[in-house]
C-alpha cells in the first residue's frame, strides 16, 4: 500500500513551466583559454580530413601530436643533464646523438596527415621512444639506471591511443627490452665516475 501511495505523490510532482518565446536564450559561453584554442588549431592541421568529425579520432590524434612534441620540450634538460653527469669527452659524443631526435619527432604529425592513419603514427612516436629510452637505459647502467620503470609506460600508451592488441605487443616488446638489457653488462652512473 505504501509503495502505491509513493508511487502516486511521484506522479503528482509537477515540472518547471517550459521556457516561452519570451525568454532569454541560454548563451553558450566558451571557457577555453587562447593556448587551448591554438592547440586544438594546430592539431586540426594534422588530422586527417577524413576523421576531422571523429571526437574520438581527433582526441587520439591529439595525445599522438602531444608524446610526438613533447620530447621536444625535454631536450634543453636532456643535454643538461648529458652535461652534468658524463664526462665531458662522453657528453660531446652524446651531444652529437641527441640533435637528430628533433626532425623525427616534428615529421610525425606530418606523417600522420600525409598516411591518413593515426594508429601509425602512435606506433612510430612510441618505437621512437622506446628506442631512445633503451639507448638511455644502456647508456646509464641497464635495468638499475634511472629510467629502469620507463618501458613499463609503452604498454600504457598503446592502450590509450592504440588499443588492446597493441598493448599486449608493446608489453611483450618492453619486457624483451628489460630481458635484454638485464642480462648484458652495464654501468651505472656511479661505478662510472672517477
Amino acid at each position: 500500500i505504501q509503495i502505491a501511495e509513493f508511487q502516486g505523490s511521484m506522479g503528482e510532482e509537477q515540472l518547471p513551466p517550459a521556457p516561452t518565446s519570451s525568454a532569454q536564450p541560454r548563451v553558450n559561453v566558451d571557457r577555453s583559454s587562447a593556448a587551448t584554442s591554438a592547440w586544438h588549431f594546430f592539431v586540426s592541421l594534422f588530422v586527417p580530413s577524413r576523421l576531422a568529425g571523429d571526437p574520438d579520432a581527433f582526441a587520439r590524434a591529439q595525445m599522438v601530436i602531444g608524446f610526438s612534441l613533447a620530447p621536444l620540450l625535454l631536450l634543453p634538460c636532456q643535454l643538461w643533464l648529458i652535461s652534468a653527469i658524463f664526462p665531458a669527452a662522453e657528453a660531446a659524443r652524446l651531444f652529437t646523438l641527441v640533435p637528430w631526435m628533433a626532425p623525427l619527432y616534428v615529421g610525425v604529425p606530418a606523417l600522420m596527415r600525409v598516411t591518413g592513419s593515426v594508429r601509425f603514427a602512435a606506433q612510430l612516436v612510441m618505437l621512437f621512444g622506446m628506442l631512445l629510452i633503451v639507448w638511455e637505459m644502456a647508456i646509464s647502467g641497464g635495468v638499475r639506471s634511472f629510467m629502469g620503470p620507463w618501458p613499463g609506460v609503452m604498454p600504457v600508451i598503446a592502450l590509450a591511443i592504440v588499443g588492446r592488441r597493441a598493448a599486449v605487443a608493446w608489453l611483450a616488446l618492453s619486457a624483451t627490452a628489460l630481458i635484454g638489457l638485464a642480462i648484458t653488462p652495464h654501468q651505472t652512473l656511479d661505478e662510472r665516475r672517477p
